[in-house]
């Protein structure tokens, strides 16, 4: 996943947090990440609020990956993300197996 210039890139060791539920692009997302070397963080799609913040804030991710459907949660739990994480772009790329849901990756500086 290491991109051209001027992206963001993900290199190994880096922690991914992954928000979705059970589709073939969950596991994709899982493998590739594990492929290039990162860390994959499976969050509970269950959680809202403080219980997902304190999730995300122990991982220390680099990226979130969330489904169009759990958006909600994950932004209930964003003013409880701690280290700057909660602050970034973010960019969405439409799934081949369902026009409905979209994932978005929030990129997060390094907090380590």
């Amino acid at each position: 996943m290491r991109a051209g210039r001027g992206r963001r890139t993900l290199g190994k060791g880096d922690a991914v947090c992954l928000l979705m539920p059970n589709r073939p692009e969950y596991l994709a997302l899982w493998l590739g990440i594990t492929r290039v070397g990162g860390v994959v963080a499976l969050l509970n799609t269950n959680l809202t609020g403080t219980a997902l913040a304190y999730c995300i804030n122990v991982v220390t991710p680099k990226h979130i990956i969330v489904a169009a459907e759990l958006l909600a949660p994950l932004e209930s739990a964003r003013g409880n993300i701690v280290s700057g994480a909660a602050s970034s772009g973010c960019t969405a790329t439409p799934t081949r197996t369902c026009r409905a849901s979209t994932a978005r990756s929030r990129a997060f500086p390094a907090t380590r």
